[in-house]
């Protein structure tokens, strides 16, 4: 009789595997974050200006995107490559904002 039960199991557990993993990659799908988080992009601004009114941030993320496009085509034309902003150790100290 344990052998007969055996195939049963065996159908059973890789059913709720095959189920469980389903629902993973659905909730997975259902959670997933866009890159803007909802806001508009920020590049739109120059063919619709009328979006600054609906999200005045949007002139700061522009100018932003103008600013390292730029720094990345100068990096480019000189040989280097452009690998994002980086966080200089001890900023305090580089700007003079020490306690003393």
């Amino acid at each position: 009789m344990r052998n007969g039960l055996t195939p049963l199991v065996r159908i059973w557990l890789l059913t709720s595997l095959v189920v469980m993993g389903a629902m993973l990659l659905i909730y997975q799908g259902l959670t997933q974050v866009p890159q803007l988080a909802g806001r508009t992009d920020p590049t739109a601004i120059y063919e619709h200006p009328t979006l600054l009114f609906e999200d005045p941030g949007l002139i700061g993320s522009a100018i932003e995107v103008q600013v390292t496009e730029a720094v990345s085509a100068c990096m480019e034309s000189e040989g280097m490559s452009y690998r994002g902003p980086a966080l200089a150790g001890n900023l305090e100290g580089l700007l003079g904002l020490g306690d003393g």
